[in-house]
């Protein structure tokens, strides 16, 4: 027949929730019908079961739409707190992720510093080999003259108009002389300009002369031999490069101002060479001094500061790249 545990001291002292669970611990018939003790206890058993009847149903009575609200938000912070779980650990994830940008070169070993310099050397090579000399230039533009003047004729625009000089022509009330010079300019300007087409058919002949001119110079060391002249000059052809100058009603461009572009290309292409030769440790930066020695290196080639004493040079440098 069952009967009431009774709890040590020590046993409700280290777990005092177990008083509740003793009282509420079921009971014989015989000893639920007997005694005070087994009234009060009954009657404790029918509280609490009466407690429990009642929240069972008050849950039953609720608003389904409550219901439903509050598993919506008891589902939305179930989402919220596992989506910025996954954010923090992306994060932390990322940031481990993300490679190192500088390294200090003091800490390289030999051979990345000579495989660092071979690269460099190569690099500048390669460079250098893609630029075009003096008389490939003067080359480039005999080309474009010839391609304009292949060109057949345009009906010519009358800018007097009228016969005997009494017409209302575009320059009628201007001198004759005025007249002729701009008609002058007018045509040297149009006989100059030429289509993309036209500078497809400049690129094909000029690769061609260079390639015969690496033919047959190859024994004597000239740069760009090998039979690259369409690789060495593709970038100035290109569409991209095209776009970038004005065009007329006709899409096209000056030839002269195209002439322009790629002198000025080639002079600062080899100006970026003779600044990476300055560079001992390949690292893409010049330090000061390496800097003073370029400034020194030119001084020597610039006619202007030909009259320049020895013993202000030094001096000059060191303004020079500080400025």
């Amino acid at each position: 027949m069952p009967t009431v545990p009774t709890l040590s001291r020590e046993a409700l002292a280290a777990a005092p929730w177990a008083a509740g669970l003793a009282a509420s611990y079921p009971l014989g018939p015989s000893e639920i019908s007997s005694g005070p003790l087994s009234s009060s206890v009954s009657s404790e058993l029918e509280s609490r079961s009466g407690q429990r009847q009642r929240q069972h149903q008050q849950q039953h009575q609720q608003n389904p739409q409550e219901l439903e609200d509050a598993v919506d938000r008891e589902t939305a912070a179930l989402l919220a707190a596992r989506a910025a779980s996954a954010a923090s650990a992306s994060a932390s994830a990322a940031a481990a992720a993300i490679p190192t940008f500088f390294r200090s070169t003091s800490h390289a070993s030999h051979l990345a510093v000579e495989l660092r310099s071979a690269a460099h050397r190569v690099a500048l090579q390669h460079k250098e080999r893609g630029l075009l000399e003096d008389d490939e230039l003067e080359a480039l533009w005999k080309c474009i003259t010839n391609v304009i003047q292949r060109r057949p004729p345009e009906p010519s625009i009358s800018l007097r108009g009228g016969s005997g000089g009494g017409g209302g022509g575009l320059l009628a009330g201007l001198p004759p002389i005025a007249v002729a010079d701009t008609a002058a300019m007018a045509a040297a300007d149009a006989e100059s300009r030429v289509s993309y087409d036209e500078l497809r058919d400049v690129r094909d002949e000029f690769a061609a002369r260079l390639d015969s001119r690496g033919a047959g110079g190859a024994g004597e060391g000239v740069a760009g031999g090998g039979g690259d002249g369409a690789y060495r000059v593709a970038h100035y052809f290109s569409a991209g490069t095209f776009n970038r100058f004005e065009r007329d009603a006709g899409g096209r461009v000056n030839g002269r101002t195209f002439m322009e572009f790629v002198v000025r290309h080639v002079a600062l292409t080899q100006s970026r060479i003779n600044l990476g030769c300055h560079d001992a440790d390949a690292d893409g930066w010049l330090r000061e001094e390496e800097l003073e020695a370029f400034v020194g290196r030119s001084v020597t080639t610039m006619g202007a500061l030909q009259s320049l004493t020895d013993g202000f040079i030094d001096q000059y440098c060191r303004i020079a790249t500080r400025r």
